[in-house]
């Protein structure tokens, strides 16, 4: 796969502890030349997941029953409880869906399935989520559920996009939105049927937005990350505003558009700040720096060169000084 060589990307095997307690492993772009800060949908997406788990539970149209409450809690404690282990809650949300089969409650046993998933791909253990989807798809076999369907396609283009694999992500996200269009979504909404939100739709978007970012197909990136944008704040999802906005920023920054970089990353930290989302607020300011910084390699006069070195200087040492970056904080 074609990397952004004509900007001097890499691909670098990240791991970030912040505030003592959220961990990131990740691959990320990282770029040599010039100096832009890649933050993607990867670099938040380990919190926004974390963040979101809650609400998905609440999500009544999985069940064909109602969740016992033991396991609701239980799924919900381990989802508290291991929020910075993936290999316990991996664990766990195993020995959860054998207890909700015994049970016979679908209702935690898929979501246990998906979520399991999820964090195997997040800790990029490959081969055990091949394993893992196998016992999905017997799952949606044995009970067809339409829902069940989205939700293993949309693991697959996770998949693709953990494994920076864009010309096949791009594919398969399209051939999944063609099955389940924002009309459809909203006709099966209405007849209270389906589980899939309008808002899966847009993390699909959002994801083929990177990968034609990464090959270099920046209008239609921006073009998909407006799509996805605009249902996230038809809904509400400040959270992944918050990102969609650092995606277009980069996208900017990377067809020499800085001062739209500028803007739109600035609107990422807000939200951020709004959101007490401590990642997102940190990655948009590095990033928001590194723009400023090539803001100043470029300005032509030496009072603009002081003006952005100025303002990236305060950002990075304000940095530097926040107590919550701090060991244990």
């Amino acid at each position: 796969m074609r990397l952004l060589v004509e900007l001097g990307y890499k691909t670098t095997r990240l791991s970030h502890t912040y505030t003592g307690s959220i961990h990131i492993f990740y691959d990320v772009l990282i770029p040599e030349v010039p100096l832009i800060i890649v933050t993607d949908f990867l670099a938040t997406f380990r919190v926004i997941v974390l963040s979101g788990l809650i609400i998905f539970l609440s999500n009544p149209s999985l069940t064909q029953q109602m969740p016992i409450a033991d396991l609701s809690s239980e799924l919900s404690s381990a989802l508290e409880k291991h929020e910075n282990s993936p290999e316990q809650l991996t664990q766990s949300l195993k020995f959860i869906y054998a207890k909700a089969i015994l049970e016979n409650n679908l209702y935690i046993a898929e979501q246990a399935l998906y979520l399991r998933a999820l964090n195997l791909l997040y800790a990029q253990q490959f081969e055990e989520y091949e394993n893992w989807l196998a016992v999905y798809k017997n799952f949606y076999q044995q009970h067809n559920k339409a829902a069940t369907k989205f939700f293993i396609e949309k693991l697959e283009v996770t998949r693709l996009f953990y494994q920076l694999d864009s010309l096949p992500l791009i594919q398969r996200g399209e051939a999944l939105l063609r099955e389940y269009s924002l009309q459809d979504m909203a006709e099966k909404i209405v007849e209270e049927k389906h589980s899939v939100r309008r808002t899966d739709i847009a993390d699909v978007m959002n994801f083929i937005g990177l990968a034609e970012q990464d090959l270099g197909s920046y209008d239609s990136a921006i073009e998909r990350f407006s799509q996805a944008l605009s249902i996230y704040e038809s809904v509400g999802d400040k959270e992944k505003v918050a990102v969609v906005y650092g995606n277009i920023a980069t996208v900017n920054a990377a067809i020499g558009d800085l001062d739209a970089a500028i803007e739109y990353n600035k609107r990422s930290i807000d939200m951020s700040i709004e959101q007490q989302s401590v990642y997102g607020y940190f990655q948009s300011m590095v990033n928001q720096a590194s723009y400023l910084i090539s803001k100043m390699r470029m300005s032509s006069s030496e009072k603009q060169w002081e003006n952005y070195r100025n303002q990236a200087e305060t950002i990075l040492l304000n940095l530097k000084s926040d107590a919550r970056l701090k060991k244990g904080s």
